[in-house]
This record gives C-alpha cells, structure tokens and sequence, in this order.
C-alpha cells in the first residue's frame, strides 16, 4: 500500500511494503511536483535489487531534480539515504542551491 503527499514541490511516497507497480506513483507525479522522497521507514528489510529499482524509475521520473530515499537502515553508499523526512528536504534545498550555482 502506497500514501501520497505533497509538499515544498515535492511528492512523498510512503510505502508499506514495496511493489514494482509505479504507475500509481506516475499519475501522482503532476506539476505541482519537481522533487521525489520514497519514505521507505516501514519497511523492515530493504534489499539493493529494489532499491536500484526504485532509483533508477525515481531518477528518470524527477529528471534533473531530487530524488531521496527515507530510512534508518543502509544498504550501499550508491543510494542517496536519509534518517528523516526533513533531512529529505535539506538535500533537495542543497541540491536546488548547486542547481543554481551550476555546480
């Protein structure tokens, strides 16, 4: 089960379990959205094979704006993952500042 919120531009994905179906997440995703924030905090076991997954579709669904990942556990220093849903926010602050900066 999905639950879907917007905020600051941003589109928070909450998951319960984690599912290769995107499409609801796709027909969230509107212009109201330039940023995208998987909280990934009630899942117990994350496993690199979905993540990738989850990365890549995040990264081609956000294009050249921010994608986070939400959760205590880390699995590989490959995925952008934060402890907390504000710290989410403070990278695509920071992320927005490069854009504009060029970096």
């Amino acid at each position: 089960m999905l639950s879907f919120t917007k905020k600051n531009e941003s589109l928070i994905v909450s998951f319960e379990a984690l599912t290769d179906d995107m499409t609801p997440i796709v027909s969230q995703f509107d212009s109201d959205c330039k940023h995208l924030i998987f909280d990934l905090m009630n899942i117990k076991n994350l496993d690199f094979n979905p993540l990738s997954k989850f990365t890549t579709f995040g990264k081609n669904l956000v294009g050249q704006n921010s994608f986070v990942l939400v959760s205590k556990q880390t699995v590989n220093e490959q995925f952008l993952i934060v402890p907390t849903i504000q710290e989410a926010f403070d990278i695509i602050e920071l992320e927005d500042i490069e854009r504009q900066l060029n970096f």
